[in-house]
């Protein structure tokens, strides 16, 4: 059941709008599919090395502690709800977009650590 749950995430999470998916639309507008591949290769495997390490240490952090699953569910739904209420009252930036030097392995990987999905 747990790599049916895990599965049923990594196909919706890796489809819905991010930052991931924002930054990758513009750089193969810019750069083309080949300029962009750096990054996507790091984004993807940035996105397996997350869910492998989630699983991983949710598991184990179950299993150690059977009780930490509801704390972990009202840790999760508050942080959210923080994240959204930050989104909610933030300030547009004018900012002249993205740059080249993101557009590598190293950054489309630590964007997958930093991404609140």
């Amino acid at each position: 059941m747990l790599i049916l749950s895990m599965t049923i995430y990594a196909i919706v999470s890796s489809f819905t709008p991010g930052p991931n998916n924002i930054m990758s639309l513009f750089y193969s507008k810019n750069y083309g599919i080949i300029g962009s591949i750096r990054f996507c290769i790091g984004v993807g495997l940035g996105f397996f090395l997350l869910l492998f390490a989630s699983n991983f240490f949710s598991s184990l952090l179950y299993q150690v502690f059977p009780k930490v699953q509801l704390f972990m569910k009202i840790f999760g739904a508050v942080y959210l709800l923080y994240l959204a209420y930050k989104i909610a009252t933030s300030k547009s930036t004018d900012n002249d977009g993205f740059n080249e030097k993101y557009n590598n392995i190293k950054f489309g990987m630590v964007l997958q650590f930093i991404n609140p999905k």
